[in-house]
């Protein structure tokens, strides 16, 4: 039951919508190359859940949301961050949610793989200072 009701979220016609909507964004060559995933991010996921999901849905990528935030969210961020970047560093305000994401991390309500590794100096002894 549950890898069918899954199944219609990764249809072959979510993707077209996908990729359409990713042309406007980017352009109708990038989207032609770009690699359609079939990612499942969730709070929280039984084992037996995982199990029928990985049966019924190849190639499936299954994220518990705390080790999703952890793994790609906050690298991402990190890595935009790096240089060479254009003329900020700071995340967009439209980007709202992104924004949340990386302050649970300068107040240490959540941890990054590797602590500290794109916070400044000056960062770090704020954050400590608030804790």
């Amino acid at each position: 039951k549950v890898a069918k009701r899954y199944s219609k979220k990764f249809s072959s016609d979510i993707e077209k919508a996908v990729r359409t909507r990713f042309g406007q964004i980017f352009g109708p060559c990038i989207s032609k190359q770009a690699k359609y995933e079939k990612w499942v991010i969730g709070i929280y996921m039984s084992d037996n859940v995982q199990n029928a999901l990985r049966k019924g849905i190849p190639e499936i990528q299954i994220h518990l949301l705390k080790d999703f935030i952890r793994k790609h969210v906050l690298p991402a961020i990190s890595k935009w961050r790096a240089p060479p970047h254009t003329n900020t560093t700071a995340i967009p305000a439209d980007k709202w949610l992104l924004h949340m994401t990386d302050s649970f991390r300068y107040v240490r309500l959540i941890a990054d793989e590797n602590p500290g590794s794109d916070l400044s100096a000056n960062q770090q002894s704020r954050s400590k200072y608030h804790e």
